[in-house]
């Protein structure tokens, strides 16, 4: 029996890794950690905990023994800059830690989720984005995950441990918060639908181009990633291919039968961008032999009947 030990269990991404991982369940133990129970019946089981109570996270990794471990919880965003960079930067050096205290107990298989913010500012002749593309981190969050991320290198480097690394595009999916644009728009379109809001739908820049990957196809990397021994690597998750935001929006307007009026919200809009995104991703083709399935057409369709019939769903 494997354990699998999962932070930030509850939260989008940990919900569809669960989900993948019960497809392909053999003779596995699930273990999730996070700061809240989940909302919705699980098959796993639950520890509260807080990863910046360092004494608690070795007393559960001892505990678990975990023979793998997906690394999820983390901040993308937060009015208390301090709070991110804790939770992001020193919660994970105190499972890194916890780990590297029981490594002659046992040796687990560790991803660490990075992600595409960690780039920045990409210059049009380094498109697609390479794993070896410099890192111009533009916000807060992306700083704390370049953290995340070297951190991860240097225990593996200096400690041995069985890390490695993923830095996924623009998820999307069923379920995703509403913060994130092409959620944002869903639930503008059902709730006109729904006619609990003028046919109207407000939206930001649509012009930046981004990399938009499926959870359930990020989540499959991620298991894939962890089937191999490539200790140390990073490896993008994406798409390959880059659309207008404004794209998005367009196949989701032509999923309704409403007229919809798009308006621009000045508080939408952000005084500095990044203008495209687009992740190279031959590498993890190549050494692990993944790559997406879902086109953006199917995920953007889920996210909108997601919407439409959210209270039938099992929540994220």
């Amino acid at each position: 029996m494997s354990n699998i030990l999962i932070t930030g269990i509850t939260g989008f991404t940990g919900f569809y890794l669960v989900e993948y991982l019960e497809e392909i369940k053999k003779n596995m133990n699930i273990i999730g950690i996070g700061r809240h129970a989940p909302n919705n019946e699980y098959n796993y089981e639950f520890i509260k905990c807080d990863l910046l109570n360092s004494d608690i996270i070795k007393d559960i990794v001892k505990a678990v023994k975990p023979d793998y471990v997906f690394h999820l919880a983390g901040l993308t965003r937060s009015s208390n800059l301090k709070l991110l960079y804790d939770v992001n930067v020193i919660g994970s050096i105190n499972l890194l830690e916890a780990l590297k205290a029981i490594k002659e107990l046992v040796d687990p298989k560790i991803l660490i989720l990075g992600s595409s913010a960690e780039y920045g500012i990409v210059k049009e002749n380094e498109l697609p984005i390479s794993e070896n593309n410099h890192l111009r981190p533009i916000t807060h969050y992306g700083v704390s995950k370049v953290s995340q991320d070297l951190l991860g290198y240097q225990y593996y480097a200096n400690y041995g441990l069985k890390i490695i690394r993923v830095r996924p595009f623009n998820l999307i999916g069923p379920g995703q918060s509403t913060d994130f644009v092409c959620s944002a728009f869903a639930k503008q379109i059902s709730k006109i639908e729904k006619r609990n809001s003028k046919p109207e739908l407000f939206v930001g820049n649509l012009e930046p181009k981004r990399d938009f990957i499926d959870v359930r196809d990020a989540v499959k990397a991620y298991g894939k990633v962890l089937q191999t021994e490539n200790y140390g690597e990073v490896y993008n998750i994406g798409s390959g291919r880059s659309y207008l935001i404004k794209k998005a929006l367009d196949i989701l307007l032509s999923m309704t039968n409403r007229n919809i009026v798009v308006k621009t919200d000045l508080n939408k809009l952000k005084k500095f961008d990044v203008s495209n995104q687009v992740s190279d991703i031959r590498k993890i083709k190549r050494e692990v032999g993944w790559e997406p399935e879902k086109s953006l057409e199917k995920s953007l369709k889920d996210m909108l009947d997601y919407e439409r019939n959210r209270d039938k769903y099992k929540k994220c």
